[in-house]
């Protein structure tokens, strides 16, 4: 769609859409994404303050769940003043501590004896490989809405598609195909190691199950940074509507390596800095309630699906690639159904339900 209208931002895509459509699922796509990122300001909340937790001496006056909450909401207020120009070490950064946290897990399944005995009856139990049944379902569901929240990214195509050198749609799918594939060597890893060497009632925030040595430590600094670095990049494009000053007729993309939003027509002003605090201390009050990570990011994938995964694809296809046969219709039509579906069931079922795991399983190692 982007190549046949020429047009390479979502806001322009979807403004392309007939009638009302392209401006209600441009709403769609800011409530979406606005209450998405909150969610993900959460979890960043929740990984520096459980990091930081397990790395202090347990003696310290500062090792209390709810304050490192304030101190990370205290921390981050000046970090979302600062240009975004001294932030970009995340990257490299956030490449580092998941390559480092991969090589640990695998480490820790070769070496047994690098991890120490936790006392957990869990590492004990058989490991299930495979199983199917009725009471599996409600685990099924939380992994698809997991899934989601970790390769949505129909927000960041378009302007990847444009930079693409010698771009064309099969040229993309090929790139796409390649990413994918490592993604999924990746999650895999993470995923089986973890499991392999913790069993059932492993932590859904990994860095939770770490031994608290040098090693495990290592990796939890290394992510804190990243996210303490992350955290401000993930504010900006929330507060970016109250940055216009002069008039414009347009709607403006804004683009963020995780969270683009839709600019509202306006007058430019600087005045972010109320929002910025706002946003931080609503995120700062959530996290003290909010502990389970796992249950969090499966919420926030099953908000992303109706959008990303169903309405959007599903409207570009029946509307902005030109005229397309009723097998082909009928298919997008039931891609929003299913995604719809997902999005509704996928907000209930947010555990990944390991007793039905356990009960339906058939072979085990």
């Amino acid at each position: 769609a982007c190549e046949r209208w020429q047009v390479f931002d979502l806001g322009s895509l979807l403004s392309k859409l007939p009638g009302r459509l392209g401006p209600g699922l441009q709403g769609l796509v800011n409530v979406i994404l606005w209450f998405s990122q909150l969610l993900v300001l959460i979890g960043y909340t929740i990984v520096i303050r459980d990091s930081s937790y397990d790395m202090l001496p347990e003696q310290t006056f500062l090792r209390h769940k709810w304050l490192l909450t304030f101190l990370t909401g205290v921390i981050m207020i000046p970090l979302c003043f600062l240009d975004q120009a001294y932030l970009s070490f995340t990257s490299t950064l956030a490449i580092l501590a998941n390559t480092y946290l991969i090589i640990l897990l695998v480490a820790y399944i070769i070496i047994p004896d690098m991890l120490p005995d936790m006392g957990n009856q869990a590492v004990l139990e058989p490991r299930c490989i495979f199983g199917v049944g009725a009471n599996s379902l409600p685990g099924i569901v939380c992994m698809f809405s997991l899934l989601m929240y970790t390769v949505i990214m129909q927000m960041a195509i378009p302007p990847m598609y444009k930079d693409l050198a010698g771009r064309s749609p099969r040229k993309f799918q090929r790139c796409l195909l390649v990413a994918f594939v490592c993604l999924f060597a990746i999650f895999s890893t993470v995923m089986v190691c973890g499991y392999v060497a913790w069993g059932s009632k492993v932590n859904s925030n990994i860095l939770n199950a770490l031994p608290t040595d040098m090693w495990g430590n290592a990796a939890r600094f290394g992510m804190m940074l990243c996210l303490v670095g992350c955290y401000p990049l993930n504010v900006k494009p929330m507060v970016a509507p109250c940055t216009r000053e002069e008039h414009v007729e347009h709607v403006d993309l804004i683009e963020s390596k995780t969270a683009p939003l839709l600019q509202k027509p306006g007058r430019r002003s600087h005045g972010t800095r109320l929002p910025s605090c706002l946003i931080v201390a609503s995120c700062t009050v959530l996290s003290s309630w909010a502990t389970n990570l796992g249950s969090l990011n499966a919420m926030n994938g099953a908000i992303q699906v109706i959008g990303y995964g169903g309405f959007i694809p599903g409207a570009a296809g029946l509307y902005l690639l030109g005229s397309k046969t009723s097998m082909e219709q009928l298919m997008l039509w039931l891609l929003m159904a299913f995604a719809t579906t997902m999005s509704v069931v996928g907000s209930f079922a947010t555990d990944n339900n390991v007793e039905g795991m356990i009960t339906d399983c058939v072979l085990t190692m």
